[in-house]
């Protein structure tokens, strides 16, 4: 048990779009701003890479969209 009382730690995998260095180990803060899509299987690994492409798509597009409104 960890500090929260809690089985185990709470992790998340995240992409950095356009980054290109060596981060692992480093701490990081994640900010939740938009919701994608719920979680779900793949029946095929091209399933899942085509819904990955499309998720990339529609999180570029979401921060695009944002970020000029700024």
């Amino acid at each position: 048990m960890n500090d929260s009382g809690d089985a185990a730690p709470k992790r998340i995998e995240t992409f950095i779009f356009d980054f290109d260095r060596e981060v692992y180990g480093s701490g990081v803060t994640v900010f939740f701003d938009h919701f994608a899509r719920s979680e779900r299987k793949f029946g095929s690994k091209e399933e899942l890479f085509a819904q990955i492409a499309s998720d990339c798509e529609d999180a570029k597009r979401f921060h695009r969209e944002n970020t000029e409104k700024a």
